[in-house]
C-alpha cells in the first residue's frame, strides 16, 4: 500500500512544460503592443487596454514561440503583414492575441496567397507615359507576349 503525502500534489512533467513557464520576452511584449495599437487605430478593439492586458497578450505570443514552436522571424513577418491586411476580405479575423495564435496558420496562408497574387501581376506588363500635343498624356501598355501565349 502506498502512503499518501499530505499537502503535496503529484505533478507529472509534460512535454513543453518548461517552455510555458519561461518568462515572456521583449519580442512578445512588442508584438502584443503592436497588435493592440493597430486594432485600436482601426477601431477593431474598443475596450481599455492596460499593462495586465499587454502581459496576458504577450503570453499568447510566448506560447506561439515556445509551445507551437514558431520562429520569431516567422511570427514577425506574419504579424506585420496581418496589421496591414486585417480588414481585407479574405484575411482571417483575429482581434486578440489568443485568436491570432489560434488562427496563425490561416493568417500565414492568407499572406502566402496574397504574395502569389501580387507575383502574378508584377511583371505582366510595362506602362509608358507619353505627353501628347494637347498637354495631356497618352498611356501605352506593353504586355509580355510570353504570358499571353501561355493563356491560350
Amino acid at each position: 500500500m502506498q502512503k499518501a503525502t499530505k499537502g503535496k500534489k503529484f505533478m507529472a512533467k509534460l512535454p513543453g512544460m518548461d517552455k510555458e513557464r519561461s518568462p515572456v520576452n521583449e519580442n512578445d511584449r512588442h508584438w502584443a503592443s503592436l497588435l493592440v495599437k493597430q486594432l485600436q487605430e482601426k477601431r477593431l478593439l474598443q475596450r481599455k487596454v492596460n499593462a495586465d492586458t499587454i502581459k496576458k497578450w504577450a503570453g499568447h505570443f510566448k506560447k506561439l514561440r515556445k509551445v507551437d514552436e514558431i520562429s520569431p522571424d516567422r511570427i514577425d513577418n506574419v504579424l506585420r503583414w496581418y496589421v496591414n491586411h486585417m480588414r481585407d476580405k479574405y484575411t482571417p479575423k483575429a482581434f486578440s492575441a489568443k485568436t491570432f495564435r489560434n488562427k496563425f496558420l490561416d493568417i500565414e496562408q492568407a499572406k502566402e496567397r496574397d504574395k502569389k497574387q501580387m507575383d502574378l501581376f508584377e511583371d505582366d506588363f510595362d506602362v509608358t507615359v507619353i505627353q501628347n500635343d494637347e498637354n495631356g498624356f497618352d498611356f501605352v501598355i506593353h504586355y509580355d507576349q510570353n504570358e499571353d501565349e501561355g493563356l491560350e
